[in-house]
């Protein structure tokens, strides 16, 4: 092309004239041609282009309404009830369901040891404690972050001394939604005493529509004796009768906090009074709330001394002749008169002694005091067996830090 126009710059004027006009047409019609072919391309590509995303957002919408419909709650969504109650659903659901339990079932069937441990070297014939599951983050330390200082945590006040007073009454299991990597050291920090005696990771919840859950089915104990105190309903989600919910902690100043401290005096009467259903006696209250429950429990224990100082007041006999003259429930006899009661609660500890001057008793009265001193005995033999264990716990810590410095 260079070369043509340069044999054509040394062409004479007219005849160079009469050379570029074929070209010159030829370029118009061509430049012409383009335009309307272009045109007509740019047409056709756009209605292409509109069927194209028209097809891929109709396609989006049905898979995630699929996905919705088999992956939702049925008790929630009649669409998913509709669709998993289908023999194709129910099909697709099952396989999900099998394909993913590496990523959503606990790492391992048995998420504690048998009881007792073997390194505990405790006569299997002590039964096992009761068993307090307690959530980490917000529940009992709160963590912060700053530019300055990177990752801080904040204990919950009466954070440690909760959990020393626990230890003389529970299996502690310290169970958090985080990774081992970043809550291991917290817990560490948190319980130098060594008071709980596991620890549970993410891990080992179970991962239902969204949310890390602790399923206490997995934990080889009794259900029924397990107290679990968190701060998200979610997380507790397949045994919500167990839980007691406590108030999120997320103000690391605030030092006023009391919410373990007013709950340490119900849970150490569900051990003492040897409580066997924990979620009848949960039921009872008007709500799970740590608030709540620390508030009724406290009413009840008021009611129960009041109506034994009447009882004490006018004697026995009077008492009964006052029943038979005037029966209204004022005064009623049982320990507690109401919701833990029911549940194997009494709050004979609190309301204080029997009366000094007390008569033979035989019968039945003989026999409900021998079976309160044989609970007596037992718990007492089941709390000895725990101090023994706390304190060979700590000689062990004791001597691997005497160790760690000889060496």
């Amino acid at each position: 092309m260079m070369f043509a126009r340069a044999a054509a710059r040394r062409l004479p004027p007219t005849a160079r004239r009469f050379s570029e006009a074929p070209q010159k047409l030829d370029r118009a019609a061509r430049r012409a041609a383009r335009l309307e072919a272009g045109g007509q391309a740019t047409g056709e590509e756009t209605g292409t282009t509109a069927a194209l995303w028209a097809s891929v957002a109709a396609s989006t919408a049905v898979i995630s309404g699929g996905i919705y419909s088999l992956m939702a709650d049925p008790e929630e969504s009649a669409l998913a009830k509709a669709a998993q109650s289908s023999a194709l659903g129910g099909w697709v659901v099952a396989n999900v369901s099998e394909a993913s339990k590496p990523f959503v079932q606990p790492s391992r069937e048995k998420l504690l040891p048998d009881w007792p441990p073997d390194y505990l070297n405790i006569s299997p014939d002590v039964p096992c404690p009761h068993t307090l599951v307690l959530d980490l983050d917000d529940t009992l330390v709160r963590a912060t972050w700053d530019r300055r200082y990177g990752w801080r945590h904040a204990k919950r006040p009466g954070a440690e001394q909760f959990l020393r007073e626990m230890a003389k009454y529970y299996e502690i299991v310290i169970f958090t939604t985080n990774i081992a990597g970043v809550a291991d050291p917290v817990v560490h920090a948190l319980d130098k005493d060594g008071c709980a005696m596991h620890r549970l990771y993410r891990d080992a919840t179970m991962f239902v529509r969204g949310t890390h859950c602790k399923d206490l089915s997995k934990l080889n104990r009794d259900v029924r004796k397990i107290v679990v105190v968190d701060k998200d309903r979610a997380a507790v989600q397949l045994q919500p009768g167990n839980a007691i919910i406590v108030k999120p902690y997320t103000d690391a100043t605030d030092r006023l906090d009391t919410e373990l401290e007013d709950l340490t005096p119900f849970l150490a009467a569900l051990v003492n009074e040897n409580v066997r259903d924990v979620p009848a006696a949960l039921a009872k209250f008007s709500s799970n709330d740590a608030t709540v429950v620390a508030a009724e429990y406290g009413d009840m224990l008021k009611e129960a001394k009041n109506k034994t100082d009447a009882v004490r007041k006018i004697g026995l006999g009077g008492f009964v002749r006052g029943r038979a003259r005037q029966p209204e429930p004022d005064l009623a006899l049982e320990p507690a008169g109401t919701m833990l009661s029911a549940a194997g609660l009494s709050a004979k500890d609190i309301a204080g002694d029997a009366p000094e001057a007390t008569p033979k008793k035989g019968g039945i009265f003989g026999w409900w005091d021998r079976k309160n001193k044989e609970a007596e005995e037992d718990q007492k033999k089941k709390m000895e067996a725990w101090q023994k264990v706390l304190q060979k716990k700590e000689a062990q810590k004791r001597l691997a830090a005497e160790a760690r410095a000889a060496a």
